[in-house]
């Protein structure tokens, strides 16, 4: 698209020339003039008589440069320093890679450096535009995204996620089943305390989640299952702390046992595993329905042929289900030799006798 430039003349942040890879037939490097702005990077035509040097060839807007890829600020054997400044995908640019080159290598550090800074500047200023353009300048509202983009940041969800996993392993529940402390010793009183602190820092991080996903009657929150789940879990111990003095409900407590579950939306890895164990869950349940129909296929046969030879293995069908079964278990394998014995003696007499059973003691 061809524009004149007229509003990136003032406040200009950097002036100059580079060179710019164009790859046909052959790589060219072709000297194109740069004015970077806070706004964008415009490209023109170098000073030369009778080319219009006023007309914008390319530009980038400066919030869509995702990074600056460079040889580590070395330059190549003819002194020429390279650099490849990379696009945001679905952005003005379509997520294309523009490769230029400067004479010197302090020149292309300069650049670099400065497109670094000024692509974090107006990222920053961008969101904060977005930010207008979709809450408008209500400050709540504003506040509000605010809180929900920092609750959902990385470092935010590990931290929860630390909190949670000491909740589970170093502080409370493993802790505690370990050493099942006396009740008024100085291990349940601490064990009390901690589980004290741990239900208000649950609950702030839920009234925090439930803040930020506040919009429209909180209906956010309440599509997300997980937020029904975590609602649940901290209402159980908060409600558990209420009535603590009522030993017929001191079971609810083994509810915060499962806060560790909350681990499983937390960490993405965890989340990814979930959902495809979730995903086999119909043809796994496929699997194990095809091979019940032939184990109760052979069970069938098997109470037919063998329950007058062995009715203790094979008297009822129930009983053959069992003894067909129970090979694919890896269970009850010390009493097979013997059912093969007692069946067809003569197939398996390479078999050694069964031991006798060791006499019952008499009560």
């Amino acid at each position: 698209m061809v524009a004149i430039v007229t509003c990136f003349v003032e406040g200009d942040m950097k002036k100059g020339t580079l060179e710019r890879k164009i790859v046909s037939s052959i790589v060219v490097w072709k000297p194109v003039r740069v004015v970077l702005t806070a706004d964008a990077m415009c490209f023109s035509n170098i000073p030369t008589p009778g080319i219009d040097t006023s007309v914008v060839l390319d530009s980038i807007p400066t919030h869509e440069i995702v990074g600056i890829v460079h040889n580590g600020f070395e330059a190549d054997e003819h002194g020429y320093f390279e650099f490849c400044i990379m696009t945001k995908d679905g952005g003005f640019n379509s997520g294309r890679q523009y490769v230029h080159r400067t004479k010197s290598l302090d020149e292309g550090k300069e650049w670099c450096e400065r497109l670094e800074e000024l692509s974090a500047l107006a990222r920053k200023q961008q969101v904060e535009r977005e930010f207008i353009e979709m809450y408008g300048d209500s400050s709540f509202r504003i506040f509000r995204a605010r809180t929900l983009r920092a609750y959902e940041g990385t470092t935010s969800q590990m931290i929860v996620a630390f909190i949670i996993t000491s909740s589970f392993l170093a502080v409370q529940d493993v802790l505690e089943a370990q050493y099942l402390p006396a009740d008024g010793s100085p291990g349940a009183n601490a064990f009390f305390y901690a589980d004290y602190a741990f239900t208000i820092l649950f609950a702030i991080e839920l009234c925090i989640n439930l803040f930020s996903r506040s919009s429209d009657w909180f209906s956010p929150f309440f599509r997300d299952r997980w937020n029904i789940f975590d609602t649940f879990v901290v209402f159980v111990g908060i409600f558990t702390k209420a009535v603590e003095t009522v030993p017929q409900l001191k079971l609810l407590r083994l509810v915060r046992i499962f806060r560790v579950v909350r681990l499983f939306r937390r960490v993405k890895s965890l989340n990814r595993i979930m959902k495809a164990l979730a995903s086999s869950l119909v043809p796994v349940g496929n699997s194990f329905f095809l091979l019940l129909l032939i184990t109760c296929i052979w069970a069938t046969l098997g109470t037919h042929v063998f329950s007058d030879r062995s009715p203790v293995f094979f008297g009822r069908f129930i009983d053959s289900l069992f003894t067909v079964s129970s090979p694919s278990m890896f269970s009850h394998l010390p009493s097979l030799p013997p059912l093969f014995m007692h069946l067809s003696p003569s197939l398996f007499s390479f078999l050694p006798p069964p031991l006798p059973s060791p006499p019952r003691p008499l009560c």
